[in-house]
């Protein structure tokens, strides 16, 4: 059958016409031009065998819907532009909307001005190069760039993410600082009566981070049952009034059981909020508000370690230890990593660590606390050496080396498996 005659339109908006090739209505929209000056075109298809002219109508607003969802006939829709409108209507939590617009704001710079047609990755590796901040803001910036243009491979605005064949910018391990056993005796002498000393304990036997437990409201604590409800997080932004949101992950939202020490901690707090009005929520301010973790980490927990440290130093002259100074530059979250290490000195396996921190899996939990577990090792060292003092002594199989047995031979039952990825 004889092809219909193309249709002309404007430089830009496509050209329909009916392909014998494909049996249907074709259009061809022009899109720019690659860096080196070839064409970039997009072909959107009619209903197979129709030539009727709805099918032709159908496949012009096809191509209006296409070319207006890049904001311009020619498909020329900047890279910040874009990024601006995903921030603002993306479905992410408030904090992290902040952070996002303080980077679109001060990190883009000449790479904004692209059209996102034209972008490739070696645009995003000499931006990244070039831009004078540090690694971890560099990574979060990369994060941004890339959560974007996957929205835009989303929307068939362009046909894969060039971030995605760029290396993410390398961020050095920061080794977690914990309290050692006795630190945490000193940080408990020191917070023995004061208003938040449940804020405290429940920080190192819930592994609680400080937005869960800023969040914390008394309808979430069942002391009867002797256990707690992580159901948010208290989300700031600059500028705004703290509010509760929903956990991060569907895993942080979880049941904690809780040991006597702080089931008679909160049992005290509890009252103490009933005498202060505090509301709904168990840790308040002073005036009764919420806590931001700025006012408190100046007026509080920096005091707070300061005390610690006087008490340890008193100790530690006493024992000659000059040498020894408690921490006093530990973050509020620090108190989780904490936790997380008395867990470990505790003999606690990671699979219960790993549920009673809300990790999504254990492999996150053996990555970032894996080298707290000092019992775990401890204990392989204890039985080997049993065992080659046996061996050197011809003694036959002892209960130690019965216990490692099918560790040695391959015989393994699941539980030891998960022992030896654990270790």
């Amino acid at each position: 059958m004889k092809s219909r005659k193309q249709s002309r339109r404007a430089n830009g908006e496509g050209s329909i016409f009916w392909s014998d090739a494909y049996g249907r209505y074709v259009a061809m929209v022009t899109l720019g031009r690659t860096p080196g000056g070839k064409l970039r075109r997009k072909n959107l298809y009619g209903k197979k065998g129709d030539r009727s002219a709805a099918a032709r109508l159908g496949v012009k607003e096809r191509i209006e819907k296409y070319i207006g969802r890049r904001g311009t006939r020619d498909g020329a829709t900047q890279l910040k532009t874009f990024a601006d409108q995903w921030i603002d209507n993306a479905p992410i939590r408030t904090n992290t909307r902040t952070l996002y617009r303080w980077l679109s704001k001060t990190q883009f710079g000449a790479l904004g001005a692209r059209n996102l047609i034209d972008l490739e990755p070696m645009h995003i590796r000499q931006h990244l190069d070039g831009l004078e901040v540090g690694a971890t803001a560099k990574q979060r910036f990369y994060s941004l760039l890339h959560r974007v243009l996957n929205e835009a491979v989303e929307l068939d605005m362009i046909s894969s993410n060039p971030a995605s064949r760029v290396k993410t910018p390398h961020v050095a391990h920061r080794e977690q600082r914990v309290l050692t056993p006795p630190e945490v005796g000193y940080l408990l002498k020191a917070v023995t009566g004061d208003r938040l000393e449940a804020l405290i304990i429940l920080a190192l036997t819930a592994a609680m981070g400080p937005a869960e437990l800023f969040a914390l409201r008394r309808r979430d604590v069942h002391l009867a049952e002797g256990y707690l409800m992580v159901t948010g997080d208290l989300v700031e932004a600059p500028g705004c009034k703290p509010t509760i949101e929903a956990t991060k992950t569907a895993k942080r939202r979880r049941r904690i059981d809780l040991p006597p020490i702080t089931i008679e901690a909160l049992r005290r707090r509890l009252k103490l909020c009933l005498t202060e009005g505090s509301g709904e929520l168990v840790f308040t301010s002073v005036e009764g508000a919420a806590i931001r973790n700025t006012n408190l980490r100046r007026r509080w927990w920096l005091p707070l370690l300061e005390k610690a440290a006087a008490l340890a130093e008193k100790d530690a002259r006493d024992d000659g230890d000059l040498a020894y100074r408690f921490p006093t530059d530990l973050r509020m979250y620090d108190m989780r990593h904490t936790a997380n290490a008395l867990m470990g000195y505790a003999g606690i396996a990671l699979e219960v660590a790993r549920e009673r921190m809300g990790h999504s899996s254990i492999r996150l939990t053996a990555d970032t606390y894996g080298h707290v577990y000092p019992s775990m090792q401890r204990d392989v060292a204890v039985r080997l050496e049993t065992l080659f003092a046996d061996i050197r002594r011809g003694v036959p199989e002892s209960s130690e080396v019965a216990l490692l047995h099918p560790l040695l031979h391959g015989n393994e039952t699941k539980q030891d498996a998960e022992m030896k990825k654990a270790i």
